[in-house]
């Protein structure tokens, strides 16, 4: 495979060993497909179309089921857990890949509580974040881990901290920036 922008492909064959290697769009590791392009559309869809699957099996199975906190652990266990696998690598980043994720756990919190209350209530009957912002948090655990060694991955060239006298200094603009330590412990809390 062949991880490119250009229009215009150099075309040659790669060989390892002798025999040459062939030539694929896309590759599938660790549960993950990647395309030529760097694109996670198909990913995206791949997720969610499993995920729906999952939810309409627990739909099928547990209609009868009355008790809140059975249906609200079957979601996290088997659905929501599919939604967030790997997510630091593919994690959506423009609107429609995001809500085609959200939509998910919509549907699943109106089947849980059996309302049509607005989405914000309904996570917050069933003590849930958002996907989007479990996405965010994944992110900035594994970026803590990243930087205080837990997980061996040098981040140290990408990544900039400054004190709380440069937070709103913009010098870097190719690294990762820390404006403050308090922003993200508020949005921790919310």
């Amino acid at each position: 495979m062949r991880i490119t922008k250009k229009k215009q492909l150099f075309i040659s064959n790669y060989f390892l060993d002798n025999p040459v290697l062939e030539e694929v769009n896309e590759f599938r590791d660790l549960g993950i497909t990647t395309d030529q392009h760097l694109r996670w559309n198909l990913p995206i869809d791949k997720v969610v179309a499993k995920a729906n699957r999952m939810l309409g099996l627990i739909k099928r199975s547990c209609r009868d089921f009355e008790d809140r906190n059975t249906l609200r652990t079957l979601y996290c266990a088997l659905v929501r857990s599919d939604l967030e696998y790997c997510s630091v690598i593919w994690s959506p980043y423009t609107k429609k890949g995001i809500e085609k994720l959200e939509k998910v756990q919509k549907r699943a919190t109106k089947f849980i509580l059996r309302t049509d209350d607005c989405y914000a209530d309904r996570l917050k009957k069933l003590n849930l974040l958002s996907l989007e912002k479990r996405r965010l948090l994944a992110d900035l655990t594994f970026l803590y881990k990243a930087l205080h060694g837990i997980i061996d991955i040098d981040v140290k060239p990408y990544v900039d901290c400054y004190k709380e006298t440069d937070r709103f200094s913009f010098r870097h603009k190719d690294k990762l920036m820390f404006l403050n330590i308090l922003f993200l412990i508020e949005l921790w809390q919310h």
